[in-house]
Parts: C-alpha cells; structure tokens; sequence
C-alpha cells in the first residue's frame, strides 16, 4: 500500500482560457506556477494555478470536445476547499464585495458555500466544526 501526500490539482477544460485564469486570480488569489516548464498552453499544456497547496490544472477546451460542465450539470461534481473559520468568513465579505453570487449550506457537521466559476465549474468552500 501507499500514502497520498495531498492532492495535487484539480483539472478543469476552459473555452476561454485567459479569462478564467484571470476570475480565479481574482476570486482566490491564485498565482501561476509551471509556466516555465508549460508556457504554451495551445500545445495541450495546462496553466496551473496554486493558492497554498490548493491548485487547479485550466486546459483549453479541443475542437470537436464539449467542456464540462455538461449541460444540465450535476451539482455533486465539484472542487472543495476547506477554510477555517475565519477564512469562511472572509471568503463570504470578498464574494460578496465583488458581487459573486453564492448559497450556503449547514450540513451538520460543516458549513459551506457554494458557487459557480464564469463556465459553469460549482466550487464549495467548506468549513468544520470543532
């Protein structure tokens, strides 16, 4: 058997790439990393970008090939980041001064939020109660 270090990145394909990248610096505070070993992302190469060890892996959506979300889209196919909570609270003041939309759910033991990136990818933020 083996042990997982941690997750590395979730991948995500993107019809418009360069904006995407843009909502998540914004959104998250994620930077780009890899790009010196992936600079061109027109090859198949993925833009990854990382806030802490949280990273995400856009690729740009092929011809022909219909980026997820599908339409309609299951709500259980998601990205989960766990905050404490003082960062639940935080991320909840900067959605809502940037005017992004999102739900919040008490599910017993973990409060979350959930929202929506500009093409449809559902993103929870979670924290746990002690």
């Amino acid at each position: 058997m083996f042990a997982a270090e941690r997750l590395d990145h979730v991948g995500f394909t993107a019809r418009d790439l360069e904006s995407l990248a843009e909502w998540y610096r914004t959104v998250f505070g994620m930077q780009r990393v890899h790009e010196d070993a992936w600079p061109d992302v027109d090859e198949g190469h993925p833009l990854v970008l990382c806030a802490g060890s949280v990273c995400i892996a856009l690729f740009r959506a092929r011809d022909g090939v219909a980026p997820r979300p599908a339409e309609p889209a299951d709500p259980n196919e998601h990205l989960a980041i766990a905050l404490d909570p003082d960062n639940f609270e935080r991320a909840r003041a900067h959605l809502d001064a940037l005017g992004i939309a999102y739900e919040v759910w008490d599910h017993g033991i973990c409060d979350s939020l959930y929202l929506s990136d500009p093409e449809g990818h559902r993103i929870e933020l979670t924290t746990y109660r002690s």
